[in-house]
């Protein structure tokens, strides 16, 4: 057989190349050294048979197809090779079409399988190039990230003098006037807006400062008991003059609503808030302000009539950097930082902020705060 099957094979197959071994042992040896496309075996061979031949080349050569023979009329030792792995079983007297033909789907087989398995390698490459890529192109995006966060850090401490300068510059000339009366009408109007502007720059400035904060973690709260009442009470009140195009109506109990936290920062979140809601109802309209209990909860909501947020741009509303398409409209201006901070700042006292709006319709935005303790729920 070891003579007729090579002779067989290449009257009936061209450019083949068929090695031969005598026994199993033999056959390993020559299997651990080439790739074969394929290997044909006896069953039955002294010291080693073919199933167990089978098995020791699947564990070496999982990919290469084999082919089993046998004289014997066995229809379970034909089970077991197959369960085993083999290619194919052939009966002896061997039929030389069926041989060929089983060997040629043999040989298709492995050789789809080589191509599976350069695509893969080869796939294997390009995700690892690709990752490789994704890398560097990360840290470069970081690296920018952090030359940017610090510029905008320098940037606002530079600006924040100044600014403060200007500022109470602006405010003394106007108390002096308001004892003294020395400005003509438009001029009164020229420095209110001066004013107005030059706060609006002096937030701005306190964003980039706290969004710098935030990144480099060292934005912290002072926590002292404060009363959110009062506290929305007066920053309505110094807001007065902002709510010129606007009817502000209010809900605010006249008792104490305790919470613990940082004043200042909280003070910022209603600045906020309510910034933004005349910022984005241009046209004026009705705002609310509504402080109250909820069970433990303090809530301060700021509700306006106008532009509304897409409902798709409210999962990212309160990311840094983020505006909706619409708050590009023409007149409303912004960074995008406001409600990343709002947010942070929240987080920090162990709230929590929320929107509820519709395009076209108007927003509101809800505020959350633990009460403190032995403030009564229905105050």
């Amino acid at each position: 057989m070891l003579h007729a099957i090579p002779k067989m094979l290449a009257a009936y197959m061209e450019d083949l190349a068929v090695d031969t071994a005598q026994g199993a042992a033999a056959a390993l040896a020559q299997a651990s050294q080439t790739d074969y496309d394929a290997i044909i075996s006896d069953i039955k061979m002294p010291e080693m048979d073919g199933l167990e031949l089978l098995v020791q080349l699947r564990a070496q050569a999982p990919d290469t197809p084999m082919l089993l023979m046998t004289a014997y009329d066995e229809p379970e030792t034909a089970i077991q090779a197959l369960r085993g792995g083999a290619y194919d079983f052939i009966h002896k007297p061997l039929d030389r079409e069926y041989l060929v033909a089983s060997l040629g789907r043999a040989l298709q087989v492995r050789q789809l399988r080589r191509q599976v398995a350069a695509q893969q390698a080869a796939l294997e490459r390009h995700a690892a190039e690709l990752e490789s890529m994704v890398e560097e192109r990360t840290r470069e995006a970081q690296q920018a990230l952090r030359i940017r966060d610090h510029f905008l850090s320098i940037a606002a401490h530079e600006l924040k003098t100044p600014m403060t300068s200007i500022l109470g510059a602006a405010q003394l000339l106007q108390r002096r006037d308001a004892a003294d009366g020395f400005l003509n009408p438009r001029d009164v109007r020229t420095l209110r807006i001066l004013v107005q502007q030059t706060l609006r720059l002096h937030r701005l400035i306190i964003s980039l400062l706290d969004l710098s904060r935030l990144q480099t973690g060292q934005l912290t709260i002072e926590r002292q008991v404060v009363d959110l009442a009062a506290l929305a009470r007066r920053v309505v009140e110094e807001m007065g003059t902002a709510f010129e195009r606007h009817t502000l109506t209010t809900s605010i109990p006249e008792n104490p609503l305790l919470v613990t936290g940082d004043e200042l920062r909280l003070e910022q979140v209603l600045y906020n808030l309510l910034q933004n809601a005349i910022k984005y109802s241009p046209r004026g309209g009705a705002l609310a302000v509504r402080v109250a209990a909820e069970e433990r909860l303090a809530t301060i909501s700021v509700t306006d009539h106008g532009i509304g947020i897409p409902a798709a741009a409210q999962p990212r509303l309160f990311t840094r950097f983020y505006r909706a398409e619409n708050a590009a409209a023409p007149g409303i201006s912004g960074m995008g930082v406001g409600l990343y901070v709002v947010r942070e700042i929240m987080t920090l006292h162990g709230g929590r902020v929320e929107v509820a709006s519709v395009e076209g319709q108007g927003s509101t935005f809800t505020v959350w705060l633990p009460l403190r303790r032995g403030t009564p729920a229905g105050a």
